[in-house]
């Protein structure tokens, strides 16, 4: 893993722990219940962190059942609410469907999106309606929308405030 996005997000944070860390049973407990393995990037940061959000981002954390969780329950119900509108506007299906893509994290109506297979990020706007490829890491995403926040319809503006990534600000 290149970790070069990770370590310059991280040298931004100052040590204040605004959610719960994830330990690795709760990690184990998500990626068996999800079917898949989260990549270590994002589960470094919230590892590191206990964010459950960056700027107006929130975050999905496998110890949080408060906030955003990253559970199968939790999924299942943004599925319902937003499943149909990503297949019937973008061909898309969400997760639990089969072969659906999962939400890690979501700013309003955009989302960041981990398929099926891979570690790349795909970033969904449903506002939009536009899927965008973006062939990096959770991290290297975060990081591109520190370098440019205008990217993504001024995604990194939501993120990174006063040049820093506000973690913990809902």
């Amino acid at each position: 893993m290149n970790t070069h996005a990770l370590d310059s997000i991280l040298r931004h944070y100052h040590g204040e722990t605004y959610g719960i860390p994830p330990q690795p049973a709760d990690w184990a407990r998500a990626e068996q219940e999800l079917g898949r393995e989260i990549p270590q990037d994002y589960k470094t940061l919230l590892n590191q962190t206990g964010a459950h959000s960056l700027g107006h981002c929130q975050l999905r954390n496998p110890a949080d059942n408060h906030g955003p969780s990253l559970s199968r329950a939790a999924l299942t119900r943004e599925e319902l609410i937003f499943g149909h509108m990503a297949r019937e506007m973008l061909n898309l299906d969400f997760y639990p469907e089969i072969g659906g893509w999962i939400q890690l994290a979501y700013c309003d109506r955009e989302f960041f999106m981990l398929r099926p297979t891979g570690d790349d990020i795909m970033l969904v706007s449903l506002s939009l309606w536009k899927v965008h490829e973006t062939r990096l890491t959770f991290t290297e995403l975060l990081w591109s929308l520190f370098a440019d926040r205008t990217l993504y319809d001024n995604l990194g503006s939501s993120i990174w405030i006063k040049g820093r990534p506000m973690f913990g600000l809902t």
